[in-house]
């Protein structure tokens, strides 16, 4: 644990400790001495805490200044989902006769933990200037952005090259989701053309059986296709960019793959019309996206990739990976409907249909 983080986290626990003395003293005073009902014991004691709580991380664990008008939304609607968790734990104690005391530790210690990440990744998250370049494009494309320095150009490149190969050995699960899912649906004929698109090292062809397919592959970077080509000779290897038509005719595959592509691309919808001319008419299109942006891989991501990164390069990655991951699964999802009718979608790790719980999505899509 890295300094800046620890004395974060003495702030927080300081902050904490005062609004949950609060908390428990109003608890007191409402449901001992003044006899109120227990609802409104803790809609007052949660209230005060919060008041407490806010300006304390605001201005003390945090180290902001001002902006409240983008901060204290953010906060509010995290007490509000505070206030219903701490209600219904409150409704439980009454309805199983347990004391009051052991629900104020349970909530004070769960929530303490939760309300720590969330303020972190969501409510008091520093913000970027490119957070307003994305925001003003969302649903817009093609998309454009101001350039990386030259140094900073360089450690995306070089940091690239090395991610293909740290994920693969040190987040197993999250790989094995990459490349079982899209192998959960083939096509039913017996010898079947494959293209994959934004290939990179091609890491998923070792999870491929090659003996029932014809596979092809489009990557643009050269230097990662001639890797490519060296690990599988057999595969037919296209240098190109999919966002733009390729040198392939009309609705010649039965298969498209992109196993963390779609996120990247600027000009989206262009890519989409490709994949849908180039696919046979009922033809399969599986692919997999990050829940990003989202709570969950936001929180995995800065003790994983972004972790690696600052120590490697000490910069700042977030201006990098904002201008890789450029669609969220909402827009992605949207421009799909357009060509496409969804046939299965399964997130990752949670079944929960929902972004901020998780770190990828699945689906596998038919040409209309």
């Amino acid at each position: 644990m890295n300094h800046k983080l620890f004395y974060k986290l003495l702030r927080y626990g300081l902050v904490g400790l005062f609004a949950f003395i609060v908390y428990f003293l109003m608890i007191l005073l409402t449901l001992e001495f003044l006899k109120w009902p227990l609802i409104w014991g803790n809609l007052l004691a949660t209230s005060c805490a919060a008041f407490v709580s806010y300006f304390g991380h605001h201005s003390l664990t945090f180290q902001k200044k001002g902006k409240h008008f983008r901060y204290f939304p953010r906060f509010s609607f995290q007490f509000l989902l505070a206030f219903l968790f701490s209600t219904w734990i409150m409704h439980q104690v009454v309805q199983n006769s347990w004391p009051y005391v052991y629900a104020v530790c349970v909530v004070s210690i769960v929530l303490s933990t939760i309300n720590f990440l969330v303020m972190q990744f969501w409510t008091f998250f520093k913000h970027h200037p490119i957070d307003d370049e994305i925001k003003k494009q969302r649903f817009k494309w093609p998309k454009s952005f101001s350039p990386l320095s030259e140094k900073e150009k360089e450690a995306a490149e070089a940091f690239t090259k090395r991610w293909h190969f740290v994920l693969p050995k040190k987040y197993q699960l999250i790989e094995a989701f990459n490349h079982s899912f899209p192998l959960s649906l083939l096509p039913k004929q017996k010898k079947y053309k494959t293209l994959e698109i934004g290939a990179g090292l091609g890491e998923h062809l070792s999870y491929e059986k090659s003996e029932h397919q014809d596979y092809y592959c489009v990557e643009l970077r050269k230097r990662m296709g001639d890797e490519i080509s060296k690990r599988f000779p057999n595969v037919k290897l296209i240098i190109g960019d999919c966002q733009k038509k390729l040198d392939v005719e009309s609705h010649f595959f039965d298969r498209v793959l992109a196993i963390h592509v779609l996120e990247h691309l600027p000009n989206l919808p262009s890519a989409l019309k490709e994949v849908s001319r180039l696919l046979k008419p009922k033809g399969l299109f599986s692919l997999v996206i990050p829940c990003d942006p989202g709570f969950t891989y936001g929180f995995v991501r800065k003790i994983s990739e972004e972790r690696i990164f600052s120590k490697a390069y000490k910069m700042s990655y977030k201006p990098i990976i904002r201008r890789e991951h450029i669609n969220s699964p909402a827009e992605i999802i949207r421009c799909l409907k357009k060509h496409f009718l969804l046939e299965k979608k399964s997130f990752f790790p949670f079944k929960i249909p929902f972004v901020h719980l998780n770190l990828c999505i699945g689906m596998h899509l038919r040409k209309k």
